[in-house]
């Protein structure tokens, strides 16, 4: 899935456009990566559907970490794999 960070413009945000593995795993690495903070528990990431963005063609989803916004993806978590 892509993941962009939660930035103050779209532009901005969509110039952090990453490829990640659909997963919380996935997002704990790209998160730690943006911020330079040490990875985040899986657990405290949160996904979910936010609306469609039809500036970018996303079926938007929002991405919070102990209920902070800190990016967007383009899908769903595949919640089998955390």
């Amino acid at each position: 899935m892509k993941f962009r960070q939660h930035r103050g413009g779209l532009d901005d945000s969509m110039g952090t456009v990453v490829e990640i593995a659909a997963t919380r795993e996935g997002l704990a690495g790209v998160i730690s990566l943006a911020t330079g903070c040490p990875r985040p528990n899986p657990g405290d990431i949160e996904v979910e559907f936010y609306a469609y963005d039809e500036r970018i063609g996303w079926q938007t989803y929002i991405v919070t970490l102990k209920g902070e916004a800190v990016g967007f993806t383009d899908g769903p978590i595949d919640e089998q794999d955390g």
